[in-house]
């Protein structure tokens, strides 16, 4: 018999062999509406006497999880489709398990086309509630699915024996609505574009990666990418869920919002960009598996979006090059990115929120403007403070004297109270402050309450700052600089009594507003606006010794916010928002902080970045405190499509650190440095599409070398930074 025959005959068996098991009989047809169950094929056919392995090429399987969240007991169908996206035949079908997971085997009524799995529901399906609607389900349990319920996920042609991967989400079946709508044919360039290019998005492998079920605890060989494609799968099914038409009709509007190819803010059926990120994003923090990198996610495709649209791009055909030099490429990238940003770590790191540190941004020009800007503010206070409260109203002459005693000039301090105690400070033009001009404008809600101007109630009272300060090297300008503070108990003045009132408590602070401060010279400098939160006055948290640590802040900051732009005056610019949050910030401060209690610090922003070397490109950035001493950072940039992500965990007690640089066309670096008696000793790997073709290590004056695999005894080598 020849091996075709064989084959042919071997085939033919089978195929009257399931239909036996199937309760067809031998006329009936592969081509029907219910289609022909192929799970546990093996075992059907070894009991009608059929040997498996001789049939093994004649079978390719695919597996994969239905999620929207979990579904149990869904009915799967492997249906061949045509190059117009229409149904051909049934190819296959199986049930889910209780975890979602799905087997089927292709049989050989296949002919070799597209094939589109898809998931349906029955009487006895059930889906875990895996998104926090009011009046969807119950998070966590098990709730029934609409009879017109249809997921879908599509792979391009599936060769014999091949074991192939098909997750079924709501974001497999925005990529089938996509390549059905596209008008380039359901061929495999398109299907390999419209998964590849929500895979981008979501940062893992729709297809291919498994979502965990993101209502329990994450098993700890879970990965990143399973865990935030289950955070994906939440959010857009919230979306879904919301749809006043229900669930069934709502994936469908989702899937149809992107036939388009893009995210915007006036998608059909409520899928706007923004309302997708917010949803994930939620999803991610509130479900019990804690998905960590999920906000990092959702910043860059933000940072990717251009006037509320996304449009989600394939990765890089892959690289037909020499693995080596694709190695190569990313060490050389990690240097450039790395060498660029260091020109900027010094404005970025000095910049806070008291202006003395902003001045100390750019040179000691600046700080000094900023000391006479502290300086003037402080000597007319104090010289008005002397003064009867009826003699405040009207114009004031102010001596500015410096440190060292020696006079400045003068400024002349117009008061009015009618509206607000307020005031205007101007240079005196017959005593100016040395080379710089100086203008301020402060005004206030602090209004006296009868006419002898004795009286002044506060409860929330606010300042507001417009005006500036510059000479020929350096300005320095504020804009609405408000200034507020809340008072746990009201506070009465009365500038007539004997005693002062009580100390205010205050019980929190913002300050916002616009700020500039520019070197002329070199253009190095910041302009942006704040917008920052304070709570908690230190007597709250006072150490058991019941002092204040003279360099302890009277507050605490729970928001320190940026949008903005600095520069380092060498070509090297910085623009965008950042964002820190804090919860438990006094802890910094009371020496209470324990390895299970303390301060837990965010800081998130997007940027975008004009570099020396890198004009126009972009970054998202995410930093958090995991302890004491520990922490991690996610940092990714972008530029003219290519992509370079940082991940780095860091803990100071062990003296480790590890970090992993990725880029979008398959190389991965991982370098872990442990500090050790001897010094800092340096490991790493490199690997490109998974194959490990260098290594890291330390050579003795020489820092940390990459060595490739090269065939060769000795290998090429090169330093890493």
């Amino acid at each position: 018999m020849s091996a075709g025959l064989f084959k042919k005959t071997s085939m033919a068996l089978a195929i009257a062999a399931v239909a036996a098991l199937s309760g067809c009989n031998s006329s009936s047809s592969l081509n029907t509406s219910g289609g022909l169950d192929t799970s546990n094929i093996e075992d059907r056919l070894a009991e009608a006497g059929i040997d498996v392995n001789q049939l093994a090429e004649q079978f390719a399987t695919v597996q994969g999880v239905a999620a929207k969240g979990i579904i149990q007991k869904g009915i799967v169908e492997a249906v061949e489709v045509d190059a117009n996206g229409n149904d051909l035949q049934i190819v296959g079908k199986a049930k889910t398990d209780d975890a979602g997971r799905y087997e089927i085997k292709i049989l050989g009524n296949y002919q070799g086309g597209p094939i589109v799995f898809r998931i349906k529901a029955d009487q006895d399906t059930r889906m875990i509630c895996d998104v926090h609607v009011s009046g969807a389900c119950e998070y966590g349990k098990p709730t029934t699915l609409d009879p017109n319920f249809v997921l879908e996920a599509i792979v391009p042609k599936v060769q014999k024996a091949a074991k192939v991967k098909a997750q079924i989400t709501p974001l497999t079946a925005m990529a089938v609505a996509r390549v059905r709508a596209a008008g380039l044919g359901v061929n495999e360039q398109a299907i390999r574009d419209a998964n590849s290019a929500l895979s981008e998005m979501v940062g893992a492998d729709i297809l291919d990666i498994e979502p965990i079920d993101i209502t329990k605890d994450a098993d700890p060989q879970s990965s990143e990418e399973q865990k935030l494609y289950a955070a994906f799968v939440a959010g857009v099914g919230r979306v879904a869920f919301e749809d006043p038409e229900g669930l069934a009709k709502g994936l469908k509007k989702v899937a149809k919002s992107y036939e388009d190819g893009d995210l915007d803010e006036e998608e059909e059926g409520g899928m706007t960009l923004s309302k997708v990120l917010a949803a994930v994003e939620d999803e991610g923090i509130k479900g019990k598996t804690k998905v960590a990198e999920v906000a990092h996610r959702a910043e860059i495709i933000r940072s990717l979006s251009n006037n509320g649209r996304f449009i989600p791009k394939p990765a890089p055909a892959e690289d037909a090059r020499n693995k080596v030099d694709i190695a190569k490429e990313l060490v050389s990238d990690v240097r450039t990115w790395m060498g660029s940003l260091a020109g900027l770590q010094d404005p970025v790191a000095k910049f806070g929120v008291n202006l003395e540190a902003v001045g100390s941004v750019l040179d000691q020009n600046a700080a000094t403007l900023t000391t006479l800007y502290a300086t003037t503010l402080e000597q007319v206070v104090t010289a008005l403070d002397g003064k009867p409260v009826q003699e405040l109203p009207g114009t004031h002459y102010v001596p500015i004297q410096a440190a060292d005693g020696s006079a400045l000039g003068t400024v002349i301090v117009e008061v009015a109270t009618q509206e607000g105690l307020r005031f205007h400070i101007s240079e005196d033009p017959n005593s100016p402050i040395g080379e710089a001009d100086l203008s301020l404008q402060v005004t206030s809600n602090i209004i006296p309450d009868n006419d002898s101007l004795s009286l002044f109630r506060l409860n929330q009272p606010e300042l507001t700052v417009t005006g500036s300060v510059e000479n020929g090297a350096t300005k320095i300008a504020l804009q609405d600089l408000k200034v507020a503070f809340e008072f746990e108990q009201p506070v009465t003045l009365d500038v007539n009594a004997a005693d002062g009132p009580e100390p205010p408590q205050i019980s929190a602070a913002e300050l916002e507003g616009k700020v500039e401060i520019r070197n002329k010279v070199n253009a190095a400098g910041f302009n942006g606006e704040l917008d920052t939160k304070f709570v908690k006055p230190y007597a709250t948290a006072l150490p058991e010794s019941g002092m204040r640590p003279n360099d302890a802040p009277l507050l605490f900051p729970t928001k320190l916010a940026f949008q903005g732009a600095v520069a380092d005056g060498s070509g090297n610019r910085l623009a965008g928002a950042f964002e820190l949050k804090s919860e438990d910030a006094e802890k910094l401060w009371d020496d209470k902080e324990t390895r299970d209690s303390y301060a837990k610090l965010v800081v998130e922003a997007r940027l975008t970045l004009q570099l020396s070397k890198l004009p126009e490109a972009k970054a998202v950035l995410t930093l958090k405190r995991e302890g004491v001493d520990a922490g991690e950072a996610r940092l990714t940039l972008l530029h003219d499509g290519n992509l370079l992500s940082v991940n780095a965990e860091g803990d100071k007690d062990s003296g480790h650190l590890q970090a992993v640089f990725k880029n979008n066309k398959g190389a991965k670096l991982k370098i872990e440095s442990v500090d050790t008696d001897s010094g800092t000793k340096v490991d790493g790997e490199l690997f490109v599409h998974g194959e490990k073709v260098a290594t890291v290590s330390d050579v003795k004056g020489r820092g940390a070398i990459v060595r490739y695999t090269d065939g060769t005894d000795t290998g090429y080598f090169e330093s890493l930074f």
